[in-house]
């Protein structure tokens, strides 16, 4: 930068200094004052360990990027649980648990840190009652961790609730044919209908069993299928293991020329005004190139990796094996449905009263059949359903509760308040530039040839005692002094996001500005 312009900048700034002083002093004292009234707030939390399921490449896609797409994915995992944390759903849930306080205030209460390296979660809860904030926390993970079996537990659900309703259903059924068989020996007198009509009853009743059987497989295998395909529908069948991206050549050579034409016209405004041909040009060609660079990416993708879906593959192997069952139940229950038929043509040339009594019985053992292979089913799916809870995506635990704290949270006051004398330092510079930029008053060579378009030969300076110091020992002073200035604000701007980066979680970013934010409302 030239020197006549740091000094121009010097001059600005300490003319305008009281504008600079005045917000620093602002900043402080606002976040002092309010961090020094704020009650005191106390931070109980809760480690929990999520371990994300472990995927096994198949032959299909066993290549070096997969432990690359591995890493991604448990990364994937634990920002998933953070946000289910934080979610609506959960949150609810704790509100109605702890009862007394907002959506709103639980949002703002609870916060989700990842340990780096690990595979641990720290729920933390603030509150001004130290019992309170140990119950939100403690609330909050419980609450979650129902929620998250219950989402891993979604497809066995459907399964077991279709079982639900055909239990009951042959529940009906059986109790029907007992009525019936009852009702008939009452009306009829018969006992039991004779050995021969009891063996081909019998014949009948193992078909007909295997047949219901068939037809109930393949119900169930259906309803499981219907569920994976809207699964494997939601996911991408490939995913983005690992990329590079690099400066566009394109745009950096559009930048270097657009940095020139500046220059350039720097330059030119020192002798022509903006109406000037050649000015008009220049600036022409700048909206040109500008106009291009917006059309350009900065950046672009030198390689990419890309892998198959592990989750989309397991559904679909999943899918594909309850295509399978499905396919074969059908073929197995087509194929009885003729057997059965010949059979009943059978009983119906036996006697009128035993073949009566035989069907009304071949119901009840059928009836019976279907029941208990239904009940063995619905066990099974009560067994699925429960494993599906703590084997889905990840497997979490609560490792360590959280106890009432005994010493409130740090107000961090020298830090808060550092933080807003740099920004007030900041923001007053930028502050006394603009008011400068404001001042319509023509004051120096460069206000003039701006005003009225033509070049300032020379100039009458005033001279007194301030302006010899200025003309004889200032310039280096004035230089030596802007420098130092220029440097404490950068260095201490420098050493305030390092402080804030220190202290932040995994999510620097997300945690350097909720800290800013802090800082501001004096939080």
């Amino acid at each position: 930068m030239d020197p006549v312009e740091l000094r121009h900048y010097y001059d600005i700034l300490r003319k305008r200094i009281w504008v600079i002083l005045l917000l620093t002093a602002v900043a402080v004292s606002g976040v002092s004052l309010q961090l020094m009234t704020r009650p005191a707030q106390y931070e109980a939390g809760v480690a929990m360990m999520v371990t994300p399921r472990v995927l096994t490449p198949s032959a299909a896609f066993e290549d070096p990027g997969f432990s690359v797409f591995q890493s991604a994915y448990r990364q994937t995992v634990l920002g998933n649980v953070g946000m289910i944390i934080k979610s609506n759903s959960v949150l609810q849930r704790v509100q109605k648990r702890v009862g007394n306080i907002s959506l709103g205030q639980l949002y703002r209460s609870v916060t989700v840190q990842s340990v780096r390296g690990t595979d641990f979660l720290i729920i933390s809860a603030t509150d001004p009652d130290p019992v309170r904030a140990a119950e939100i926390a403690n609330a909050t993970a419980a609450a979650f961790t129902n929620y998250f079996a219950e989402v891993n537990a979604a497809g066995a659900k459907v399964e077991r609730t279709f079982i639900e309703g055909q239990l009951q259903q042959a529940r009906n059924r059986l109790t029907a044919a007992e009525q019936a068989v009852q009702a008939y020996k009452e009306q009829t007198g018969i006992i039991a209908p004779s050995e021969h009509v009891a063996w081909t009853v019998r014949r009948l009743l193992d078909t007909q069993s295997a047949y219901e059987v068939a037809r109930l497989d393949e119900q169930v295998a259906r309803a499981r299928l219907a569920f994976l395909r809207s699964r494997v529908a939601s996911q991408s069948e490939m995913r983005r293991a690992s990329y590079s991206i690099s400066a566009n050549p394109v745009f950096a050579r559009l930048r270097d020329t657009l940095t020139a034409l500046e220059v350039e016209l720097a330059a030119l405004r020192q002798v022509y005004t903006d109406q000037h041909p050649r000015v008009k040009t220049l600036l022409g060609r700048i909206k040109d190139t500008q106009v291009q660079m917006a059309k350009v990416a900065q950046t672009s993708v030198n390689s990419e990796t890309v892998t198959v879906n592990p989750i989309r593959e397991n559904l679909v192997s999943a899918m594909i094996d309850s295509e399978v069952t499905a396919a074969s139940a059908a073929a197995r229950a087509e194929g009885t449905a003729g057997i059965v038929k010949g059979m009943e043509a059978r009983i119906n040339s036996l006697p009128k009263q035993e073949a009566t009594m035989a069907r009304l019985e071949r119901d009840v053992r059928i009836a019976e059949s279907l029941f208990v292979r239904l009940s063995t089913l619905h066990q099974e799916a009560l067994i699925s359903e429960n494993k599906a809870a703590t084997t889905g995506q990840a497997a979490v635990l609560v490792v360590d509760p959280a106890t009432v704290p005994v010493r409130p949270e740090s107000k961090q006051l020298p830090l808060r308040a550092g933080m807003a004398g740099l920004l007030g330092l900041v923001m007053g510079a930028g502050l006394a530039l603009l008011m400068e930029s404001l001042d319509t008053r023509v004051s120096t060579s460069r206000d003039a040839e701006a005003t009225y378009g033509l070049p300032v030969l020379a100039s009458i300076p005033v001279m007194n005692a301030r302006t010899h110091r200025l003309l004889t020992t200032a310039p280096a002073t004035s230089a030596l002094l802007l420098s130092l200035i220029s440097v404490f604000l950068i260095g201490g701007l420098i050493v305030g996001i390092y402080t804030l980066q220190a202290r932040a979680t995994p999510d620097g970013a997300a945690g350097t500005g909720q800290t800013i934010i802090q800082t501001i409302q004096g939080r």
